[in-house]
């Protein structure tokens, strides 16, 4: 599948905050450390998956915390225009932090896996990322999986799900760095 070229003029449509929206400021270096959570959450993801192939437990919880805590930072330097939408995000990934904290994976996993998947499907909405449009797709048949302990299944998903991020970041990296003056 070819990657389309984003015009400069959509580039800017997309980091221009509509009427009446304010936002913080968004440096460069803020999509730096997005874009560097989001890797590190796509190696958790592999690195769960090869964990859950090998049965290391102790690599399946650095894993966890590795994915949880790069959650939570992509959550908190995601750029987008709706509030709502920005605290609705940093909600589930506190949930995430929250879980694991306590080791509730219901929490962990649920909040990790939602959280992204808002994440990915905004990067589809504004670039066409294809990896976006799917990430929310895998990421809920993950969660069902994990609940009906369907075990291959459940490593093939989380596999899947750390590599179609691996594909988004590799197609954003073309884009330059986001810098909104706010």
């Amino acid at each position: 599948m070819g990657r389309k070229t984003i015009s400069r003029q959509r580039l800017i449509e997309h980091l221009t905050p509509p009427a009446g929206a304010s936002v913080p400021p968004y440096p460069a270096a803020r999509d730096v450390v997005y874009r560097t959570s989001l890797w590190t959450l796509s190696g958790s993801l592999l690195a769960l998956t090869a964990a859950m192939v090998i049965s290391s437990r102790g690599l399946a919880e650095a894993a966890a915390a590795g994915g949880t805590l790069a959650n939570l930072v992509a959550a908190w330097t995601f750029l987008v225009w709706m509030p709502s939408w920005r605290w609705t995000v940093r909600g589930l990934a506190w949930v995430g932090l929250m879980g694991w904290a306590f080791s509730l994976p219901l929490f962990l996993w649920g909040g990790v896996l939602a959280a992204s998947a808002v994440m990915a499907a905004k990067e589809y909405h504004c670039f066409k990322f294809w990896p976006g449009r799917w990430i929310p797709w895998v990421s809920a048949i993950t969660g069902v999986a994990w609940l009906a302990r369907l075990g291959i299944a459940v490593i093939v998903c989380f596999g899947v799900l750390g590599m179609l991020w691996a594909l988004l970041l590799w197609q954003r990296s073309k884009l330059p760095l986001f810098a909104v003056d706010g």
